[in-house]
């Protein structure tokens, strides 16, 4: 098994290191931009030919496999890099820390106590970041994250009071935040409060980002925010994502059955 795992830890770290040498990281004949989104192999825009021939009409793929796959949306100005099987807008890839940040929806409940479910990432090389946060906004909203394979657990939770004063920042007034569990792959998301204080908004988001505007009236539609997803990269070896997968946390380089 340690034998199997060497080549995968070896070419990760061949990536790692090479982030940060080199200009661009994709394979040579690919395209390294979407606008202005760096895209570095193992993720890939199309098909092309490698190194810039095919050879006995042989066309290699720019990215690892259809998870990695991206589409550059030149509808937009500038374009706009979207993961063509989840269907997701590209914001920033990172081969240093694995992740990738897309703009993920945003669900909201204008009546009183309502509950939905993410999209399921099992079986995929994509997983939520702890780096994100649970967030509630709105004026007297609760909202919890029960587990989805455990009736009795809750993985976070928050409440938001409410205030007239202008606040800036999320801590609890108009607006709080919990962390969450690593590793998650799926969430669900239950909602109750006041409703004739507006809609409430639940939802994972960047730690880093924070909301615009005064927090007492957030704004009626929340569509989107930037969600850091963890990819891995599967065994090459056993074909399929159902053994070993190679990823990093905050502090390490693993390898992890699923």
């Amino acid at each position: 098994m340690i034998v199997e795992l060497v080549p995968q830890l070896i070419t990760v770290l061949w990536l790692v290191k090479a982030s940060a040498t080199a200009p661009s990281l994709t394979m040579p004949g690919c395209q390294a931009f979407c606008g202005s989104v760096s895209i570095p192999y193992p993720f890939g825009i199309e098909e092309t030919c490698y190194p810039y021939e095919c050879p006995n009409g042989t066309v290699e793929k720019c990215y690892h496999d259809e998870w990695f796959e991206i589409t550059c949306n030149r509808s937009f100005e500038p374009p706009r890099p979207f993961l063509r099987k989840a269907n997701l807008e590209v914001l920033n890839i990172s081969l240093e820390l694995q992740q990738v940040t897309v703009n993920n929806s945003i669900d909201s409940s204008c009546e009183h106590g309502s509950s939905w479910t993410s999209t399921d990432y099992t079986g995929t090389p994509f997983r939520f970041s702890n780096q994100n946060r649970f967030t509630v906004m709105g004026c007297e909203n609760n909202a919890l994250m029960p587990s989805s394979s455990r009736v009795t657990e809750i993985l976070a939770g928050c409440t938001s009071i409410c205030t007239n004063y202008i606040r800036k920042g999320c801590y609890g007034i108009n607006c709080c935040q919990s962390s969450i569990p690593f590793g998650l792959d799926i969430y669900r998301v239950e909602t109750s409060g006041n409703t004739t204080a507006g809609c409430a908004y639940a939802f994972l988001v960047d730690t880093d980002w924070l909301p615009q505007g005064n927090l007492s009236t957030p704004p009626v539609v929340m569509e989107h925010a930037p969600v850091v997803m963890e990819w891995m990269v599967p065994n090459t070896s056993l074909g399929d994502f159902t053994s070993y997968y190679c990823y990093r946390d905050t502090t390490r380089v693993n390898f992890l059955p699923v």
